[in-house]
């Protein structure tokens, strides 16, 4: 198969035309100035949005429709759109007949990408880490307890805070647990999941919603304590099998998650590019936060996972530190949770191979070829 290195020094070599495919901020924002870094000039933008055609996108270069970008020759397309459209449009351009085809997956794999992310200046104010460290070293986290009358193994749970429209109940229950969501208000028609009040869990001093959310999904041994296992599921994920098959799953750590969509051994190095890329949290305190990790020597190339699925084994105490840890890294640096867990693991002296793995990933959905748990859109 041929390697990005190859595929984006034959663009060069035969002086392509580019084409980004996706005219929104991904594709007109970091990874067009990227692009141009890495010395890819960029002659076209094409999107699958009408609105967009014949219309100027950025610097000149207007938006093309998908027809008239057939009829380029010699044409390379970059796909620079969110990552759940990236392989309905990578089949599309195929079937289109353009053979030359690069996501901004595939270019976190070049250095000189990591080169030139790393190489760019920034300024945090470290005001507002030093107030939130404060906190957390002052807070009481001393809520409502919530109790296991029935003598269930584990609980499973869900949150979601701010606006949402609905709550995906389980299409399957398993006799060992017991079932919750967390939200600031009552769902309406739950008849499996339990109700808990986020107000009722939630420190008072974590004030703003994501922060909210991440409390509960990092903290789940604090506030289901009375059960043996936790097992946190995202608010878009919808069980449709026997989840409690996973309790037993927990590695060395007792955490139990899948691996990273795109690549398992990716790091925090790649995945703060992303972040950035993506505009899923501030780039400066992002740059910051792994620059901070960089010079503590966290090493690169140390695994990644997904963390929308977590299983706990609340009486192993490698998971409480691993947990302790990680709370305090999402509620003083980035609420990007992914960013610091494997660097959590990392200083609980523990590896990637640590880790119980659940599935092959959220595009996967399942676990050796049975659905378990189903994404849903």
């Amino acid at each position: 198969m041929e390697s990005i290195r190859d595929k984006i020094d034959r663009i060069k070599a035969r002086k392509m035309k580019v084409c980004i495919f996706g005219a929104g901020k991904m594709g007109t924002g970091f990874w067009y100035d990227m692009l141009k870094n890495l010395q890819i000039e960029p002659r076209y933008f094409c999107d699958n949005d009408p609105d967009k055609w014949g219309k100027e996108v950025k610097d000149g270069i207007r938006c093309i429709s998908p027809g008239e970008l057939t009829e380029k020759e010699n044409c390379a397309c970059f796909i620079l759109i969110g990552i759940f459209k990236i392989s309905t449009i990578k089949k599309q351009l195929y079937d289109m007949g353009i053979e030359t085809v690069v996501t901004f997956s595939d270019l976190y794999m070049l250095d000189e990408v990591h080169r030139i992310f790393y190489s760019q200046p920034y300024l945090y104010d470290e005001g507002l880490y030093r107030k939130r460290l404060e906190i957390l070293e002052q807070g009481d986290e001393r809520k409502i307890e919530i109790w296991n009358p029935n003598n269930k193994k584990i609980a499973v749970y869900t949150c979601i805070t701010g606006n949402y429209e609905e709550v995906l109940e389980p299409k399957v229950i398993s006799d060992e647990c017991d079932y919750f969501v967390i939200s600031d208000e009552k769902p309406k028609g739950t008849k499996i999941y339990q109700w808990i009040a986020t107000k009722d869990v939630v420190p008072d001093w974590v004030e703003d919603h994501v922060r909210r959310n991440r409390y509960c999904k990092i903290n789940g041994e604090k506030i289901f304590k009375n059960y043996r296992y936790s097992i946190y599921i995202d608010g878009s994920d919808r069980i449709i099998g026997d989840i409690g098959q996973y309790a037993d799953r927990t590695g060395k750590c007792g955490i139990a998650l899948r691996p990273h969509l795109l690549y398992p051994d990716l790091d925090v190095y790649t995945e703060a590019i992303q972040c950035v890329s993506c505009h899923l949290d501030e780039e400066d305190l992002i740059r910051w936060q792994i620059e901070s990790y960089r010079k503590e020597n966290m090493p690169a190339n140390f695994g990644m996972f997904e963390c929308g699925f977590i299983v706990r084994d609340h009486r192993n105490k490698l998971c409480q530190e691993i947990m302790e840890r990680w709370w305090k890294e999402v509620f003083t640096r980035s609420s990007r949770d992914q960013l610091s867990f494997t660097y959590c693991l990392w200083k609980s002296g523990m590896c990637a191979c640590d880790v119980g793995i659940i599935g092959k990933g959220r595009l996967d959905g399942g676990v050796q070829g049975v659905t378990t748990v189903h994404y849903h859109h």
